[in-house]
């Protein structure tokens, strides 16, 4: 993926492994390949929207999955 938009601004959060980014509250941006520690709505560097779950939820217990 292109870092097109990507400003190198991302570095001065902290950075989280990519297994328990997920697990521990963090997300992850796409386009800037960075896994943050804390949970952002859209990414402080390039603002496109991180992504702050798995793909799939077979592994989420019904307590986790947010309803409408």
């Amino acid at each position: 993926m292109g870092l097109t938009a990507c400003k190198n601004k991302c570095h001065t959060f902290e950075k989280e492994a990519k297994p328990t980014a997920y697990e521990k509250g963090g997300c992850y941006c796409n386009n800037c390949d960075y896994y943050f520690k804390e949970r952002f709505l859209r990414c402080p560097c390039c603002n496109t929207r991180t992504r702050y779950s798995n793909r799939s939820n077979r592994t989420r217990r019904d307590a986790e999955v947010v309803r409408m």
